[in-house]
């Protein structure tokens, strides 16, 4: 595999399906394997819900935040505690999965309006978002296949967020945060630093101890 060539899946993280620590492609896959392993995931998809580095914190402080429903996951998009186009519509996608897993329907048929709703609540959190269309699309085109071919609620649910992990698979060179740009990357000595917390970047006021 050339140096060009897209890398996704459990091997990008250096760890193999089995658990096992792996090294597909010589001695540059070995510095791959550890680049990504000194690296912070941006989010991360837990039994619970969905964690997600705290970016408006960053990089001064590494803090997280725990989304348990899709109007959390939409608050944490609205409020940029994520941030970077791949890692909104990741977070999208987890968040339609998120609320199909919490959904108080009883059938497919009965969860067809809510779904629509999740969708439009999500969709709603950033009008130019590109990715976070492209992947509420996504979930849509698999949502839509699934009522078509009669599968059950427990199935929709499943295969949804199956569909979040892929989209997550596809987009994850881009949803890692360097080390170098957190705490460590500045001097304990650099004070009222305050990273951007709106879409227009506005300078920042910095003094050194």
């Amino acid at each position: 595999m050339g140096h060009g060539a897209a890398i996704s899946g459990p091997q990008v993280l250096g760890i193999s399906t089995s658990g096992t620590m792996t090294c597909p492609w010589g001695p540059w896959g070995l510095a791959v394997n550890l680049h990504w392993r000194s690296m912070i995931p941006t989010l991360t998809w837990t039994p619970e819900g969905v964690r997600f580095i705290d970016q408006t914190r960053l990089p001064l402080e590494e803090s997280y935040v725990l989304a348990t429903s899709y109007e959390q996951v939409a608050e944490v998009i609205v409020t940029m505690v994520v941030r970077g186009a791949p890692a909104i519509g990741v977070s999208a996608a987890y968040g339609v999965a998120l609320g199909a897993r919490k959904t108080k329907a009883k059938t497919t048929e009965e969860f067809k309006p809510e779904f629509e709703r999740i969708c439009a609540r999500l969709a709603g959190t950033r009008p130019t978002a590109v990715n976070l269309f492209w992947a509420i699309d996504r979930m849509k085109g698999l949502f839509a296949n699934l009522v078509d071919s009669g599968a059950t609620l427990d199935q929709v649910q499943g295969r949804l967020l199956a569909e979040a992990h892929a989209i997550l698979v596809d987009e994850a060179v881009w949803l890692y945060i360097c080390h170098d740009l957190n705490p460590r990357a500045m001097s304990k000595r650099v004070q009222n630093f305050r990273p951007a917390q709106s879409w227009s970047q506005d300078f920042t006021h910095i003094t050194m101890a």
